[in-house]
């Protein structure tokens, strides 16, 4: 039986591109198959470059589809009974025992493109599985024939085999920088471009996770795939769908928004995402996926181009409100709140108060640092009635002043302590009446900022001393003026030894002049 016409193409396209390559390459008996796992796992997603994001935290992914047909040695052997003259009989059974390199060979062997298909789905497997991943992944491209099955991305007469051999390139984009620029080397790109654009919603998811892998390998690789228009492609999928790969598409779009160093994006680049990105909030934010990749490109977007605030806080507010359970949507209010003074009162009158003091206290560390971002950023910005407002908010039980003084000192992230130090110094800075007085009442207030400066003393960080002395400062002036005895209860807790061990330390020295004064100023020096 003769190969049908398109099957004679996809022979021919994979005959050219060996060519070039300098001749057909034939099967490697010698290679050693224990690589070879049992078993399919069809329903293993592929394998996505790790995330550090945000950076932030990286966005979840979800499964790829499982739709690829079973094919049978049976099947096979009634579907091509014959052979064309010259190609190598198949015999599928084998296919369990043979290594990532032998399985390179046989797939850019001259067999019909279901018999590759079925090939390309066990080397999937392979890639997808075994316990030595890397070795596995790297022995496929030191195979030397990746350029060579790039043209089965185009053999439009078996969507399984795209569907596949896309696969195969998006597990080997996912692992190291270099074997992530193999596939880029390998000539994939283009014929990755054009699968994104597909009508069938499987070649266009799967080319977006393979797409999304190499533009989340950095600036670099992010930047040859602008050439291809890759971004324009994918906001324009992201708004119309379909809906069930929108999460996919959104998470490749928050790669492309994600680096801003060495290289950031044109601005045009930048500004383009805000409407799409919003849109597809408005149609499917209601799956969490969806909105969750989507707010963290919205919130890269945030953080690199200062003139878009303005914009962003007219499209973005109420999908941040609605979405606050996320990180990205708490990181996004704390930037915004802290960096462009114009959103305090925004946020306020849009109720976003009880949103920052419900994350004051989060479990996870990230979002409670950005929690603390907003407490900061408010009160340096915000108004005495906004601020009086936030204040009154409990935290737990607490009041938002004791919960903060509660944290000086607490196990925890640096930055989330720096930030609600520089809320406490602003807050005596602009004399915020009702927050000081329950400040200034707390029983436990001198040991906690004793604890503080001990806490931080091997840290060396000057981010949190410089403020957790100023705090010191405003406190210890504020018990003075008002006849209090906290100066006494700070050197009986043991603050003045500790700020002598700093001010002798020389790791300190940054700290040196503000100490000096205090020990002077508030008469603190031991005997």
């Amino acid at each position: 039986m003769s190969p049908q016409p398109q099957m004679i193409q996809c022979y021919e396209a994979i005959r050219a591109a060996l060519k070039q390559r300098g001749g057909e390459s034939s099967h490697e008996d010698g290679q050693d198959p224990s690589l070879a796992p049992s078993g399919d796992t069809m329903g293993t997603a592929p394998l996505t470059q790790a995330d550090s994001q945000p950076s932030p935290v990286s966005p979840q992914v979800s499964q790829s589809p499982s739709e690829s047909r079973s094919h049978s040695q049976s099947d096979t052997q009634s579907q091509d009974p014959t052979t064309p003259s010259g190609t190598p009989t198949f015999d599928e059974a084998s296919l369990q025992s043979l290594s990532a390199q032998q399985l390179m060979n046989e797939l850019v062997s001259p067999y019909p493109s279901e018999t590759l298909a079925i090939i390309a789905k066990r080397l999937r497997i392979l890639l997808a599985s075994t316990q030595s991943l890397e070795a596995c992944v790297q022995s496929t491209i030191d195979s030397g024939k990746l350029p060579d099955i790039v043209p089965l991305l185009a053999c439009t007469d078996c969507i399984e085999l795209q569907y596949e051999v896309c696969w195969i390139f998006t597990n080997i984009a996912s692992g190291t920088s270099s074997q992530t620029q193999a596939v880029v080397e390998a000539g994939a790109c283009p014929n990755l471009v054009k699968l994104l654009q597909s009508p069938v919603t499987k070649l266009c998811e799967q080319a977006a996770w393979c797409l999304g892998n190499i533009s989340g390998d950095g600036c670099e690789l992010r930047d040859m795939l602008l050439e291809f228009n890759v971004l324009e492609t994918l906001l324009s999928l992201i708004a119309v769908g379909p809906s069930m790969i929108v999460a996919n598409l959104a998470w490749v779009v928050s790669n492309f928004y994600r680096f801003v160093s060495p290289t950031r994006l044109p601005f045009e680049k930048i500004e383009m995402g805000i409407d799409p990105l919003c849109t597809c909030l408005e149609k499917f934010g209601n799956n969490g996926e969806t909105a969750e990749n989507c707010l963290w490109a919205l919130c890269y977007i945030a953080e690199s181009e200062e003139s878009l605030h303005d914009r962003l806080l007219t499209r973005c507010t109420d999908y941040i409100l609605q979405h606050s359970s996320v990180l990205p949507a708490v990181r996004m209010l704390g930037f915004l709140l802290s960096e462009y003074p114009d959103a305090t009162q925004h946020f306020a009158d849009a109720g976003a108060l009880p949103v920052v003091a419900r994350h004051l206290n989060a479990t996870k560390g990230p979002t409670r640092e950005a929690a603390a971002k907003s407490l900061a950023g408010i009160c340096q910005h915000g108004s005495d009635e906004v601020i009086t407002s936030l204040m009154l908010l409990e935290v737990g039980s607490d009041p938002v002043p004791r919960f903060m003084v509660s944290r000086l000192g607490a196990e925890g992230r640096r930055l989330a302590e720096s930030y609600v130090l520089k809320a406490l110094e602003n807050l005596f800075q602009k004399s915020i009446e009702q927050p000081i007085q329950e400040i200034m009442s707390m029983p436990s207030l001198a040991p906690q900022l004793v604890r503080a400066l001990s806490s931080r003393y091997s840290s060396g960080d000057e981010d949190v001393l410089i403020p957790l002395l100023n705090v010191i400062d405003h406190v210890l002036r504020h018990s003075r003026d008002q006849g209090l005895d906290i100066r006494i209860e700070f050197m009986n807790a043991g603050g003045s030894g500790l700020l002598e061990d700093y001010s002798e330390d020389p790791r300190y020295s940054f700290a040196h002049p503000q100490i000096s004064f205090l020990l002077s100023e508030y008469d603190l020096v031991t005997c």
